[in-house]
């Protein structure tokens, strides 16, 4: 049985776009997270309110990140991925505020820094993903 392989629309080639730039929106959100953070820690504590701000924006886009992946019929694994970015950046969420919810030690906040690294590997792997689809044959 062979499957014949039929070329990417314009519009799902747009949409793949789309997504690409949203992965390394969220990427470079993530750096700059890192870098409030540390402005923060190290500069001003005024810093983390700018972190906060920017940390709930970057936060909403897995969500149309994860609609554009399925319109754009990327690959299931890229799609996998995306739900799993979209987990993972809940989870910040839970670091913060719901560990002594659940009656873990306080100490374990500090995962929240750690699950940043988590989060850039990720939409780094889905950006480079994203980019080899792209400059790729453009056939499903």
């Amino acid at each position: 049985m062979t499957h014949s392989k039929r070329r990417v629309t314009p519009s799902v080639r747009l949409l793949r776009w789309l997504y690409l730039v949203g992965v390394i929106c969220f990427a470079l959100g993530v750096v700059l997270q890192v870098f409030f953070a540390g402005a923060a820690l190290l500069v001003n504590p005024d810093y983390l309110n700018t972190h906060r701000i920017l940390g709930n924006t970057v936060a909403l886009l897995p969500v149309p990140m994860l609609i554009l992946a399925m319109l754009a019929r990327m690959p299931h694994r890229t799609t996998l991925l995306t739900v799993l970015l979209t987990l993972v950046t809940a989870l910040q969420y839970a670091f913060l505020w719901g560990v002594t919810d659940i009656g873990l030690p306080v100490w374990f906040r500090a995962f929240h820094a750690v699950n940043a690294i988590v989060m850039f590997v990720l939409a780094e792997r889905l950006a480079r993903t994203s980019w080899k689809l792209l400059r790729g044959p453009q056939v499903e």
